[in-house]
């Protein structure tokens, strides 16, 4: 279920997939709930939200499949005490408001289109393919001996004004960048 993922990840950096259970069919439920609790290991600058009542966006270019997952893992959440709203987004969609940006694979092709909108804005750009970090995503998830890693550009979180918790770097399987883990 999703709780018992959610808990997993609360002790874990990784999680091992299922034996018994097809690697695709547990990542999606896996990284939705790893998209949510990243964000309480990142702070974003103020000027990020509008005002007070803002929400929390996640911006999805990713299968219905997969925005059906993160629905059910931020449903009556929230996070930094805002309601949280999730959008697909598609290629000329306007970015404006949101904080998270989620690209699957499967919509790798987007990304330069996407992240050259988005300049100056202090977006956390998750990415799930081999050249994530290096085309300018700030984690990038993969799958090693059946478990669920991500990868963190330092950098990247700087340029876009996001300050990372050594937490997270702690967890991470790699951290690009100059960062001090205490």
């Amino acid at each position: 279920t999703i709780s018992a993922i959610l808990l997993a990840l609360i002790f874990s950096a990784t999680v091992t997939l299922a034996q018994d259970i097809p690697v695709r069919a547990m990542e999606y439920p896996i990284k939705a709930a790893f998209l949510y609790k990243f964000c309480f290991y990142i702070e974003w600058p103020p000027v990020a939200f509008a005002n007070v009542d803002s929400p929390f966006v996640f911006g999805i270019a990713a299968p219905d499949d997969f925005i059906a997952e993160l629905n059910a893992v931020v449903k009556d959440h929230m996070i930094k005490d805002r309601q949280v709203q999730v959008r697909k987004i598609n290629d000329d969609d306007d970015l404006a408001g949101i904080h998270v940006l989620f690209i699957a694979s499967s919509n790798q092709t987007q990304l330069p289109h996407l992240l050259s909108r988005t300049r100056g804005q202090s977006l956390l750009i998750v990415t799930e393919s081999e050249r994530g970090l290096d085309d300018g995503g700030t984690i990038n998830f993969s799958l090693k001996n059946k478990r669920v890693i991500f990868d963190v550009a330092f950098d990247t979180a700087n340029h876009r004004s996001l300050h990372l918790s050594a937490q997270l770097l702690k967890v991470a399987n790699s951290v690009r960048g100059e960062a001090t883990i205490q």
